[in-house]
């Protein structure tokens, strides 16, 4: 991470002297350079939107309880497909949770966060014991294998072929954005995220690819 900021930092300051504690500073460093960079950012994201639908699905939560995604038409909904093995995907976990806590008061975008490609029998109570022990409040489902073809039939039928994988779907249930593995910068990646829900919900309410303004 420190290699990116002094990267970004010396594009936008200029040379940055060798003793410059970069790392203590990252923080304030990667808004400072963030900022300048924001507009070529949001129209670099607002060139990956796609549009296709969101191959339906129904699974059980760690309640036992049934979700569909059907039941989520109208809402913004944020796929996160993960699992308790995965390292990146865990990783990335304080900056979902931000992102989640950032759109807690808005009813009208939803989280989910689907463990697949489990290794073991019991992957349903692992995943409950981390939510427990990392404090985080995610709705978590459970795509497991099924018992005949062995495949996670969630996962496979949206093409992920790596975890960290997430999608955004609009609320006509289009599939506007997906994006695989974590940047390792919590903040970027909140950013990047907060765009691209923004950006679906411009392209849903207008039928058509937000236009991004410097």
């Amino acid at each position: 991470m420190v290699k990116q900021i002094h990267r970004c930092y010396k594009r936008v300051q200029g040379v940055v002297r060798k003793n410059q504690r970069l790392k203590s500073r990252s923080g304030r460093l990667y808004k400072s350079c963030h900022q300048r960079g924001s507009a070529d950012e949001k129209k670099e994201i607002a060139r990956q939107m796609v549009n296709h639908p969101a191959s339906p699905f129904t699974l059980t939560d760690l309640n036992g309880q049934s979700v569909s995604l059907s039941e989520l038409k109208g809402k913004e909904v944020i796929l996160d497909f993960w699992a308790t093995w995965c390292v990146p995907c865990k990783a990335s976990f304080p900056a979902m949770a931000a992102a989640q806590k950032k759109y807690s008061q808005d009813p009208n975008v939803k989280f989910l966060f689907i463990h697949t490609w489990e290794q073991s029998k019991d992957a349903a109570e692992q995943a409950k014991e981390y939510m427990i022990q990392q404090q985080y409040n995610f709705e978590v489902l459970m795509d497991l294998k099924d018992p005949v073809t062995k495949k996670n039939k969630v996962v496979e039928s949206y093409g992920v072929t790596g975890i960290p994988a997430k999608f955004i779907v609009d609320p006509k249930g289009q599939i506007r954005f997906q994006l695989t593995g974590f940047s390792g910068v919590t903040e970027k990646a909140v950013d990047e995220l907060s765009t691209m829900i923004e950006l679906a919900r411009s392209a849903d309410q207008n039928s058509q690819p937000a236009a991004i303004k410097n």
